[in-house]
């Protein structure tokens, strides 16, 4: 029951956060993505692995190399909306964006 209600309260804050089976803490909003690596990360890591983040198409979004150490920001197109998929290494996490804040234009 708390776990649902802080999930309800990160999206109306306009955040959104995943329980990742990557061994960080991911966190998105709207055009980017907050990845803190677990302290276990860099010891699990090997090389210096790719870190892509695909829409629901498979199309990917974003790619950059994983850190594996402390917090990671990685750039989102703006209107990012939908299951993202992360992938690390071989490990996978999903991510629903659920709502898009619009183009910026007023009337």
């Amino acid at each position: 029951m708390k776990k649902q209600i802080a999930i309800a309260l990160l999206g109306m804050m306009g955040s959104v956060a995943a329980q990742a089976a990557i061994p960080a803490e991911v966190r998105a909003t709207p055009g980017m993505l907050f990845v803190d690596w677990q302290a276990t990360a860099a010891l699990e890591g090997k090389g210096n692995p790719l870190l892509e983040v695909r829409n629901e198409f498979g199309d990917v979004i974003a790619s950059t190399h994983a850190s594996l150490t402390g917090r990671q920001v990685v750039r989102l197109p703006a209107k990012t909306q939908g299951i993202l998929t992360l992938n690390v290494a071989g490990q996978r996490d999903t991510l629903h964006m659920p709502f898009g804040f619009g183009s910026g234009h007023q009337g």
